[in-house]
């Protein structure tokens, strides 16, 4: 479970804090949200042909998961802050452990 915190570590990353801002700065808060929803659209659609697509590109479900992934990122260091996003993502992640669990006896 330690690769998700190391992503969210890499993507609060000074450096990429400052292309996030910069992008925001070139194309707006609009742009950067359609764009999150664009590449969203994008990783389901790679998604679904991972199911029904046995010549599909191996590779396109990582490149659009890191595509979707980028831009919700940038959504969320415009609109609020990625330290917000990493502790709803602790607390989804603890829930999710939580169901994994089997109960006591």
């Amino acid at each position: 479970m330690k690769n998700y915190k190391d992503t969210l570590r890499v993507l609060a990353d000074a450096d990429i804090r400052a292309t996030f801002d910069a992008a925001a700065d070139r194309w707006g808060r609009d742009e950067v949200i359609i764009s999150a929803i664009e590449e969203c659209g994008e990783f389901i659609q790679a998604a679904s042909k991972e199911l029904m697509d046995k010549k599909r590109d191996p590779n396109n479900l990582i490149e659009e998961a890191a595509d979707a992934i980028i831009t919700i990122c940038n959504t969320m260091h415009e609109l609020h802050s990625l330290p917000e996003l990493n502790g709803w993502i602790e607390k989804k992640m603890a829930k999710l452990n939580r169901k994994l669990t089997p109960p006591e006896d």
